[in-house]
């Protein structure tokens, strides 16, 4: 099994975790919009047509929170899967690259359209806290997706080592087999040892010698 890529993993974890609060505070907006509907056709009595139009806002609010969530858990099951894929081989890794830059480019789009929004109509003192978490959830998001273009970047180094490795031992001359000749000789050199340290008579050497140049 390949070394986990720190990076890969780490970009999966604080996905999971940004995404998990992302549905959480939008599931609570969403909430508070269907309160705000069912208060005002209470109220709408009064000016039906300023009801209405407050309503129609509300639901396109409501709407949005809908999609949001459905995006969010979308991306969760997409960030657990990295998990598994920051294990992969420095070939499956290439292969799940669009799987990775999928990820990568929910996680701008998400943070650019939340940082948008806070330009556009800036931070709502009443709901500080809420402000807050969503901040940090899009700097974790933000953050994530560098570290998923990092790791891109470095697999994409390691698949070009391998390469140049696979290319380099294909073009490494092959080591000669070695030949009857050369069995031989290894032979009649242990041979000549053997007599040499007295392990074997003169008579017993020639004999030897005899059979094995036959």
């Amino acid at each position: 099994m390949e070394k986990k890529r720190a990076l890969t993993f780490s970009a999966g974890i604080m996905n999971i975790v940004a995404y998990s609060i992302y549905v959480i505070l939008t599931a609570y907006v969403g909430y508070i919009a269907l309160i705000t509907i069912a208060l005002i056709a209470d109220l709408g009595g009064a000016d039906a047509e300023l009801a209405a139009t407050a309503t129609a806002t509300i639901t396109g609010l409501l709407v949005g929170c809908i999609f949001r969530l459905v995006l969010a858990i979308v991306s969760i099951v997409m960030s657990a899967k990295l998990i598994k894929i920051s294990k992969a081989s420095v070939q499956d890794y290439a292969k799940a690259k669009s799987k990775i830059i999928s990820v990568i480019v929910i996680n701008f789009i998400i943070v650019a359209y939340g940082f948008i929004s806070y330009i556009t109509s800036g931070l709502d003192a009443s709901m500080l806290v809420v402000s807050i978490g969503e901040i940090l959830m899009f700097v974790a998001m933000l953050v994530a997706a560098i570290l998923l273009i990092v790791d891109i970047k470095n697999n994409k180094k390691l698949a070009e080592q391998e390469q140049a490795q696979i290319i380099a031992s294909a073009s490494a001359p092959a080591t000669p087999a070695p030949t009857a000749d050369d069995d031989k000789l290894d032979k009649l050199t242990k041979l000549n040892e053997m007599k040499a340290n007295g392990l074997i008579s003169d008579e017993e050497y020639e004999q030897m010698k005899a059979d094995l140049l036959k």
